[in-house]
């Protein structure tokens, strides 16, 4: 998997597990995969 991948996939990850730390309008900037 490429490091730009991965990177995505982890600031992602910490997102769905952080919700509380990013304004309302992140969702609408995360990846639809």
């Amino acid at each position: 998997m490429c490091a730009y991948c991965m990177h995505t996939c982890s600031l992602a990850r910490v997102r769905v597990a952080s919700p509380f730390l990013y304004p309302p309008i992140a969702p609408r900037l995360r990846p639809s995969w």
